[in-house]
């Protein structure tokens, strides 16, 4: 297994990952690797997740109730960031299963 060597950690970080350490019956390395192994989790679902994709004409009419319907400001770019993502109840799994 590869080692890591970290120098100069600031005295705050350092103090916070072995007060962490402690409340998880950890030692500090095994506490750094927790860490890390949540971190590199969440980036690889950061990578893996959808692009937001742009909405139809057919999403766009029915967002307006056919055309009828005047939008809040920042409505359209808010819905747009959300097509094609995760379904929230997804999301909140994840969440709850890494605490």
């Amino acid at each position: 297994m590869p080692t890591l060597v970290i120098k100069s950690v600031p005295k705050e970080i350092h103090q916070f990952l072995k007060e962490s350490a402690r409340a998880h019956r950890r030692s500090l390395t095994q506490e750094v690797i927790t860490i890390l192994e949540q971190l590199v989790t969440v980036r690889k679902k950061e990578v893996a997740a959808p692009v937001h994709k742009t909405l139809s004409a057919e999403q766009m009419k029915l967002l307006t109730m056919s055309g009828r319907r005047k939008l809040l400001p920042g409505y359209i770019e808010a819905a747009q960031a959300f097509a094609g993502g995760t379904d929230s109840s997804v999301m909140i799994s994840e969440d709850r299963d890494q605490w």
